[in-house]
């Protein structure tokens, strides 16, 4: 089974190859580095002491239990609006006694909420929060995360000044010292960095785990320095593919909510939007209300499939395939909409069967040729695999009467056949789709998906009668073939006349106004004069370390700044990880509680939590929000803005690095865009929320977009890697959509033979990711992960719910508690991601994950990952 497009690096040889044992210094290595990471208390009764942690969460307050919504005596109303018609001040909140104020914030966690929500202070201190009553009241929400911030924000692992290393890396021995000498340090180590090898020797890493438009302010110093970019790359493949296909960017290819309440059908791929989507769950729920029906198609019973008129248990990894057959049954079916195809798509534009490319009126003599453009950027907006069409060279398309021309001036093209012109062959792009889907009978598909062939041909049929709602979520996004089945469900939603209409779409909601209309946080991260570094994924690091450059280019990682994230506890293969951190000559990391990556870190600056300063929100709603400041940022922490003006002044850069932030804010809100929807910080400070989207936005409508040729692509004519790094993605295979097996987690795979199940992670309802560690409710809910199995392959290793069980391979292991679960498909088995090393008995799930990744999108593969199951 051939995988061009895959690659993955041995730590121990450096040389490129397939499933590799870890040798016995790495994986002891690991284990060290596990140890060390492990917090002083132990385990066992962690979970005893969890149900009553919750005393002095608050200084000078009493709190126990579920009191959270009794601690004030006298309480404002919890309907306050935030629509701009509430009485709440600037940065004063609304006093409704002298005890009590409240103030509009915002949930960042990165769950894909948003959710506004009222934070209660009294004394000076957060003692609840509470849901605000929005425009839409499906928008009202707020969850158990979102309650649970007066813990996090007096959480005993709150880092409460600057710290330095004063054992072993990973020790969890620390110094405190001042913001001085903290800065002195850091600005110490870039520069004798800067000195030895260059810029591009000091690295800014960024996570997932708080959003926060302030986070940008670091690529403005990042780009001050001129050094290295590291990103995680984490739920990338469907980013890149939808912007891909659509434009407009990563996180921004969807319409308004309300659209959700227009569609007949709601299908949610990969996605357990109970845990990590609720905010659109309400408008699921609402659309079947009125008569929708959901069909969730996930490997797992999750909640979300629990709901669901119709439930898909298809073949993990097999997404593409299904969507591909589905797509042939559409078009055999006599479904597809061929109008949408004909004015909306690349359809009828002619393929040179030459090179692949569209065939042009320069190719012909008619206009100067164009050269070709990029692929995406992570900091802005997309821009597209090719250059953006101007109308200078037409892509020729044929009438119905046999005459070509400029698609613009051809009302009806045909949008099937085989061409030549002027000596030249060709097919129209939908020939050469329904070409590719071909082969996907119905009977190869059911043996792939392991979804009956009937169910097929049903699935294909609900599809086609919409309007149909997609719900994409990030189960199909962390395997090595992620990005495959974006491509195919996506070109299915082209081809069933499902996008740019009301109620039809490729995903239920716009995921994020920033950067759609009103915020341009490059406005506020570029100036003039910037450097630029190099940018690379955690997933280049093994080939850093091993050759000293990267596609050619020297380069020696010496200084690292982590901030936003918690990379430890949540990057694949975590053995690479710990090998790039080790040779590193400075690490440091701004964070507000301790987690696994501070604990290995030599300095240490804390932060914020985000009801200590005051910002905004631009998330998955169509308004940009105010985040007011609800009280003073305790300790000694200090804001992302304060921390990179002073590391910037340090380093010579007061020039650059000195905007306030009210500066900074009003940067992000200065354009054209900003200006036409009423948007500035000004107004926005006085207003709380600004609604910068119409509540019947549809993305798409019209047939046109900004993609290269104004059209939805299914077909990529020069499609780019996401990161130009690594060999070349194959351009013919990857034109259309395409399926292949996953590189290691897949039952033909001989290695499992020794590993025979296949481990899955999902998002916890308690966390989503590491940064809700630690917090006393939450830990009631979820006092420790587990490691979920079939009933069949719990019977078959003699294992019960409760016992101690060890997962390994030949990268590492992990040990926790077993908990049987049918709702785990058979032969998989399913743990949370997000634990941080100390919740574990032993090891941590991180260790037991590849690093192989797909050169197209370079994102990692979580759940790419065979393992064997012991009882111990």
């Amino acid at each position: 089974m051939t995988r061009p497009n895959v690659m993955v690096k041995n730590m121990a040889t450096g040389v490129t190859s397939g499933n590799s044992a870890m040798s016995d210094s790495a994986n002891s290595n690991v284990k060290a580095a596990n140890s060390k990471m492990r917090a002083s208390f132990s385990r066992r009764t962690f979970c005893k002491s969890a149900a009553v942690a919750t005393t002095g969460v608050v200084a000078g307050s009493l709190f126990m239990g579920s009191a959270l919504a009794a601690c004030s005596s006298k309480q404002t109303n919890n309907d306050t609006r935030a629509d701009g018609t509430s009485a709440l001040g600037n940065g004063a909140g609304n006093q409704s006694s002298q005890l009590e104020q409240v103030f509009q914030c915002v949930c960042s966690g990165d769950c894909g909420g948003s959710c506004a929500m009222n934070v209660h202070v009294r004394d000076g201190k957060v003692v609840k929060t509470s849901k605000i009553d929005m425009p839409d009241p499906l928008m009202t929400r707020i969850c158990q995360r979102g309650l649970s911030h007066a813990q996090r924000v007096y959480a005993p692992e709150r880092l409460k000044y600057p710290m330095r290393r004063a054992g072993e890396r990973g020790e969890d021995k620390w110094e405190q010292i001042s913001w001085d000498e903290a800065i002195s340090e850091v600005c110490s180590h870039f520069k004798a960095s800067i000195d030895s090898y260059g810029p591009m020797s000091v690295a800014f890493q960024c996570g997932t785990g708080n959003s926060s438009p302030d986070q940008y302010y670091n690529t403005r110093l990042l780009n001050a320095i001129g050094g290295t970019a590291i990103y995680p790359m984490a739920d990338m493949n469907g980013l890149y593919m939808a912007a891909l296909m659509v434009t407009r960017g990563p996180y921004l290819h969807g319409g308004s909510l309300n659209q959700v309440l227009k569609s007949k059908k709601i299908f949610i791929w990969g996605s357990n939007t109970t845990t990590s989507g609720h905010t659109k769950w309400s408008y699921v729920l609402a659309a079947r209300e009125k008569g929708a029906k959901i069909i969730v198609i996930d490997p797992n019973y999750t909640v979300a499939a629990s709901k669901a008129d119709i439930w898909v248990p298809l073949q993990p990894g097999t997404d593409a395939a299904l969507a591909m057959a589905m797509t042939k049954v559409i078009v055999q079916d006599g479904l597809a909409d061929i109008d949408y195809l004909t004015k909306g798509t690349v359809a009828p534009f002619l393929v040179r069967d030459d090179n692949g490319m569209f065939l042009r009126f320069s190719d012909i003599g008619l206009a100067e040729k164009k050269s070709g453009g990029e692929g995406i950027k992570l900091d802005g907006a997309a821009s597209s695999q090719a250059t953006q069409d101007d109308g200078s060279d037409p892509i020729v398309v044929i009438g119905k009467d046999g005459k070509y021309g400029d698609r613009a001036k051809i009302d009806d093209p045909v949008i099937e056949g085989s061409y030549t012109v002027e000596g030249i062959a060709c097919k129209t792009a939908y020939t050469l789709l329904l070409e590719r889907i071909d082969e996907w009978t119905l009977d190869r598909a059911a043996k792939v998906c392991d979804v009956p062939a009937d169910t097929i041909r049903m699935l294909a049929h609900e599809y086609a009668a919409g309007p149909t709602m997609n719900y994409l979520g990030f189960g199909m996004d962390h395997w090595v073939n992620g990005a495959y089945p974006y491509h195919a469900i996506i070109t299915m939603a082209f081809v069933s006349g499902n996008f740019g209409k009301p109620g039809a779409s490729i995903d239920g909601n716009m995921q994020g106004s920033m950067g759609i209309v009103g915020v341009n946080v490059g406005n506020a991260m570029a100036f003039e004069g910037m450097q630029q570094g190099m940018a690379l994924t955690s997933q280049h690091l093994p080939e850093v370390i091993d050759t000293g450059q990267l596609a050619g280019i020297p380069l020696k990682i010496d200084s690292l700044f982590v901030y936003r994230g918690n990379p430890i506890a949540g990057l694949p293969d975590l053995r690479e990880y710990l090998r790039f951190i080790d040779q590193l000559s400075f690490f440091v990391v701004a964070d507000s509680v301790m987690s696994d990556t501070v604990k290995m870190a030599d300095l240490v600056l804390p932060v914020p939590h985000w009801f200590e300063v005051e910002g905004f929100e631009a998330g998955v709603l169509p308004f940009v929000r105010m985040n007011e400041q609800a009280i003073k940022p305790l300790y000694e922490s200090k804001s992302d803005i304060d921390i990179c003006n002073l590391i910037g002044k340090g380093m010579g850069l007061a020039n650059i690095m000195n905007m306030t932030a009210d500066d900074f804010h009003s940067a992000c809100m200065s354009d054209e865009g900003a200006a036409a929807v009423g948007l500035s910080w000004q107004a926005l400070k006085e207003k709380k929320m600004i609604q910068v989207l119409p509540d019947d936005y549809v993305f798409g409508d019209n047939y046109t977009l900004t993609t290269p040729t104004g059209k939805a692509e299914f077909y990529f004519e020069n499609i780019a890697p996401m990161m130009p790094f690594g060999a070349p993605p194959d351009r013919e295979l990857l034109s259309l959509p395409h399926w292949e097996a996953p590189y290691e987690g897949w039952h033909e795979n001989p290695l499992t033979q020794k590993y025979p199940l296949v481990l899955m992670t999902h998002r916890d309802k308690a966390r989503v990711n590491s940064m809700f560690s630690y917090c006393p409710w939450l830990e009631e809910l979820f006092c420790e992960p587990t490691l979920d199995l079939n009933p069949a392959d719990a019977e078959a290793r003699g294992i019960k719910t409760g016992d101690t069980v060890r997962a390994f391979n030949d990268r590492g292991t992990v040990t926790m508690r077993a908990r049987v679960n049918p709702a785990v498909r058979p032969g998989f088995v399913d743990t949370p991601r997000g634990a941080n090393a100390d919740r574990y008995i032993d090891g941590t799930y991180g260790s037991l994950t590849t690093g192989a990744y797909n050169n197209l999108v370079q994102t990692g593969g979580w759940n790419d990952t065979l393992v064997q199951i012991e009882k111990i």
